[in-house]
């Protein structure tokens, strides 16, 4: 049988994050199943990873949203291994999604093109 890496231990509290934190990523991002499924009934995936956030002591499991994904690729490459170790911003956003109300938690590097697109400045 096969199986997929899971991962331990406590997840973020969004609530207790403040945009402009600075963290690092300390895992490399496993790809598996959430507790959601598709239209058809499918279980979606999900990208998590181990993050450590400025203050805190131990690293925590972080969702990797699509905009997160993109801008780490964008930085760092496409293997998550090379994702380790870099200092990064987040960026706490809310939002509606499938009609509820949720936090959004966005991981950047300052430089990216990302960063400076929603900030207005200057490529």
């Amino acid at each position: 049988m096969k199986f997929t890496k899971s991962m331990t231990g406590g997840w973020v509290d969004k609530k207790e994050i403040v945009s402009g934190t600075k963290c690092r990523i300390v895992s490399e991002a496993v790809e598996a199943e959430s507790n959601f499924a598709d239209k058809d009934g499918n279980p979606k995936m999900r990208i998590t990873a181990k993050v450590r956030f400025e203050g805190k002591d131990e690293a925590v499991n972080v969702e990797i949203n699509r905009a997160t994904k993109d801008a780490l690729i964008d930085s760092f490459g496409e293997d998550s291994v090379k994702w380790q170790g870099n200092t990064l911003t987040a960026q706490v956003e809310k939002g509606i999604l499938g009609g509820k109300r949720v936090t959004y938690l966005i991981s950047y590097r300052q430089d990216t093109l990302w960063w400076k697109q929603m900030m207005g400045t200057s490529i």
